[in-house]
């Protein structure tokens, strides 16, 4: 009878021990997704974060706007000014709101629908413009180079959002400002290298620790001069908008000093018109990927 039962409790040991097996597979996976899931938060905590942080800039810019205006004792013609700013920087910020929801789609990368033909080089002198405010606050300068276009009679284009590449170069030229010393300078160099423009901003901070470059537009990153109080938060939103053009950015410490964000973006060329009895083409060039 013992003998009989033996296959019985063989066959039950073996299932146990598959159940056990299958159990703790199970738990591994569920850890796994836990993980995930951890890191899906913490990722979308510093996009909300970095989300705040852009949007703080024009907004205070229009509750300063709007206290001049009603403290304004001037005539007529600078109260229209000041209500002109008011209107412009309100308009601007609806227009960031909605691309940066965009950006919060699940198929951000796919959706281009809104991306229109973008003069880069107008772009960064309205940049430069706009954080020359901040830089003589903390006593820094801005210097921008912006090389010719060559033979070519247009001036080079990228295809995007205008709103979002503007809110990308400002992040970077404000983290630069953030990091510079006062006294000190923050240099923009803006090239076309083919079919890529590249933007190089320079800034006259301490060296970043090496291990620390490759994460600093995942992660929250704190400069560690005592005489910065900015934060690089919105590096990952810059990235995001770069990668969602298309582009990249990198970040590397300057051989003489400094460190050097460097931000390419395929450059857009409008189609060449068909000669007289030519075959137009069908569709529009195709956006190069920088790998």
């Amino acid at each position: 009878m013992a003998i009989a039962l033996l296959p019985a409790v063989a066959a039950g040991g073996w299932i146990l021990r598959r159940t056990a097996m299958e159990s703790a597979a199970l738990q591994a996976r569920v850890d796994s997704q836990a993980a995930r899931i951890e890191q899906f938060d913490a990722a979308q905590a510093l996009f909300v974060d970095s989300l705040a942080h852009e949007i703080r800039t024009p907004l205070t810019i229009i509750v300063n706007y709007s206290e001049l205006l009603m403290r304004s004792s001037e005539g007529p013609a600078a109260m229209r000014e000041h209500a002109k700013s008011l209107a412009d920087y309100a308009l601007h910020l609806s227009a960031l709101f909605d691309g940066f929801l965009r950006l919060g789609g699940p198929l951000v990368a796919e959706d281009t629908s809104h991306h229109e033909p973008v003069h880069v080089n107008d772009l960064v002198i309205e940049v430069v413009r706009r954080a020359q405010s901040l830089a003589r606050s903390g006593g820094v300068g801005i210097v921008a180079t912006i090389g010719e276009s060559g033979t070519e009679d247009v001036a080079p284009e990228v295809l995007g959002s205008e709103v979002l590449l503007e809110a990308m170069l400002e992040s970077l030229v404000r983290h630069a400002v953030y990091r510079s010393p006062r006294g000190a300078r923050v240099e923009l160099d803006a090239q076309v290298h083919g079919d890529t423009f590249v933007l190089h901003v320079r800034d006259q901070g301490p060296a970043i620790a090496t291990a620390k470059l490759a994460s600093v537009f995942d992660s929250p990153f704190q400069p560690t001069s005592p005489t910065s109080t900015g934060h690089s938060g919105g590096l990952a939103i810059a990235n995001r908008i770069a990668a969602h053009h298309r582009g990249r950015l990198l970040l590397r410490n300057h051989p003489d000093g400094g460190c050097d964000l460097e931000v390419a973006l395929p450059r857009w060329r409008a189609a060449v018109l068909p000669s007289p009895g030519a075959v137009a083409p069908v569709g529009t060039p195709p956006i190069p990927r920088l790998a």
